[in-house]
């Protein structure tokens, strides 16, 4: 490609443009000049005049693609914009435009354009190509109680393998966003949805915006749980009502809704119990309690929704260090000394180590597997 000075470039070539004369500045030949001479440093045009249309361009075509993908879930588009950059687009600006910081200047002219929320994403080739071979590729799950912990980081594997995630929460909005900003920096789709899933119209609200969302549903995580130990003489009515509404009715409002949804090739249901139920610890008792049902209700949810092709099972974590988990002190002193002596590996667990058996649970790997609770404790027992 050859350019002349103060020629006007037309603009599908403008990039490309840019990437000749700084990468390899083109040799002008005058007709009577017997050798070729380079253009000089400051013959080099200003990129920033250009880039502006760039930007438009490329937040036309993404709001285009967040118009088919969201309409229903976005309705206001002009506050939603977010540019997806390759690694190869990255370096090459790098290489072309040492002097200029690329998000920067997408800051400047993003804004220009009246975007109120904007963010500029490096996306992983290798990322991409892992989510679309994934092994939950295509699928859609909901994640109940998925802005932190044990659920955050199920939703975040479950998008790394392919699948578009539905990111629940009941309060925190911050931890929702959050998460589904990090699964859209690694290429994956997501949203989050608020719902307190005790109420059966906020169930129907959340399972009504996924499916307009993605357009189906495939897999259902009940992850949204409360735990508060107190001794016999200390268990209020409150706290009683409060367990069993999120732990126990929570989950069968969700997985009642979840199978309208689920179409004729059947779906897949995970329920994240705990280990409580076969250790018994004091002072658990309404815990444990809720726990014990949730157990009871994955083996017989199996019997009855198996001929539909659904399949049911539990996973029963130990001690996993989570943001509940520090709160309430659990992480610290003789109970974490005590569980981490009896545990034949020797640690309490991170989210991380649930999240993969989760993934094995939701995938064709586990075809064979339902009604099943899975320990998942390092081997404590």
């Amino acid at each position: 490609m050859c350019w002349v000075p103060n020629q006007p470039l037309s603009p599908p070539h403008e990039y490309l443009f840019f990437y000749q004369i700084y990468r390899r500045p083109v040799k002008y030949k005058e007709p009577e000049i017997e050798e070729q001479k380079p253009m000089k440093t400051d013959q080099y045009p200003d990129p920033a005049p250009v880039f502006p249309q760039i930007v438009t361009n490329a937040v036309s075509k993404l709001k285009n693609r967040l118009q088919e993908e969201y309409e229903r879930t976005y309705p206001d588009l002009g506050d939603l914009v977010r540019i997806v950059l390759d690694e190869e687009e990255v370096k090459a600006w790098e290489l072309a435009f040492p002097h200029l910081f690329l998000p920067d200047l997408v800051e400047e002219h993003i804004s220009q354009l009246g975007a109120n929320k904007y963010s500029t994403t490096l996306r992983q080739p290798n990322e991409r190509q892992t989510m679309k071979n994934g092994k939950l590729a295509g699928k859609i799950a909901v994640v109940t109680g998925a802005s932190k912990g044990i659920g955050a980081d199920i939703a975040k594997q479950f998008a790394a393998e392919g699948a578009a995630v539905v990111v629940n929460y009941a309060s925190s909005k911050e931890g929702a966003d959050r998460v589904v900003d990090e699964i859209a920096k690694r290429g994956g789709k997501a949203i989050a949805v608020q719902a307190n899933v005790a109420k059966k119209a906020e169930i129907e609200r959340l399972f009504s915006t996924a499916k307009r969302a993605f357009g189906k549903i495939d897999i259902l995580v009940n992850n949204a749980g409360v735990y508060d130990w107190s001794p016999l003489e200390e268990i209020t009515e409150e706290q009683f009502h409060k367990h069993f509404d999120v732990n126990v009715l929570g989950l069968l409002l969700a997985t009642q809704e979840a199978v309208k949804h689920f179409d004729s090739t059947g779906g897949n249901i995970i329920n994240i119990s705990s280990a409580v139920t076969s250790l018994t610890p004091a002072s658990s008792s309404v815990y444990t309690g809720t726990k014990g049902a949730v157990d009871a209700i994955t083996r017989t949810l199996a019997k009855e929704l198996g001929p539909r092709k659904i399949r049911v099972n539990a996973i029963n974590p130990g001690m996993v260090e989570t943001e509940g988990v520090r709160a309430a002190g659990f992480d610290q002193g003789d109970l974490r000394k005590s569980i981490e002596a009896q545990t034949p590996l020797g640690r309490i667990g991170q989210p991380e180590d649930i999240a993969p058996v989760a993934v094995f649970l939701a995938s064709s790997d586990s075809a064979w597997i339902t009604g099943e609770t899975l320990r998942v404790a390092g081997g404590l027992r």
